[in-house]
C-alpha cells in the first residue's frame, strides 16, 4: 500500500512486484489529507484506544477474576467460562433474533444502492 501511495500520480501500475517505486512522491498524502480529514480520524482512532481498551481490560480482568472466586466448583467455574464465551460470539443486540424484522416503511427509503 505504502509503495503504491508513493508512485506519481498517472503512472501505470508496474510490470512486477516493486518494493519501493523508482521516483517517489509525497505529494499523494497532502491529497489524500485534503480529501478525506485523517486526521480527525486518527484522532478518533486514538480515543478508541485510550478510552475502550483499558476499559475492556478492566471489565475482562473483574470477570475472570468473579470466576476465579464465586465457585470452588470446578464444574461451576467451566460452565460460567463457556457461558462468558458464547456471550461473546453473540452479535451485539441481535443475539436470538431471527433476520431481520418486517417494516412498514416502503422499500425505497430502508434500502441504499451504491
Amino acid at each position: 500500500m505504502v509503495a503504491g501511495a508513493l508512485r506519481r500520480p498517472g503512472l501505470a501500475p508496474p510490470d512486477g512486484f516493486e518494493w519501493i517505486p523508482p521516483v517517489r512522491t509525497w505529494s499523494n498524502y497532502s491529497f489524500a489529507n485534503d480529501i478525506v480529514p485523517l486526521g480527525d480520524y486518527a484522532l478518533n482512532s486514538l480515543l478508541v484506544v485510550v478510552v475502550a481498551v483499558p476499559l475492556t481490560v478492566l471489565i475482562a480482568s473483574w470477570a475472570g477474576f468473579a470466576i476465579a472466586i464465586a465457585t470452588a466448583e470446578p464444574a461451576t467455574r467451566k460452565r460460567l467460562v463457556v457461558i462468558s464465551v458464547l456471550a461473546l460470539m453473540c452479535p451485539s443486540a441481535r443475539c436470538g433474533s431471527r433476520g431481520p424484522r418486517s417494516s412498514t416503511r416502503p422499500e425505497s427509503s430502508t434500502r441504499h444502492s451504491f
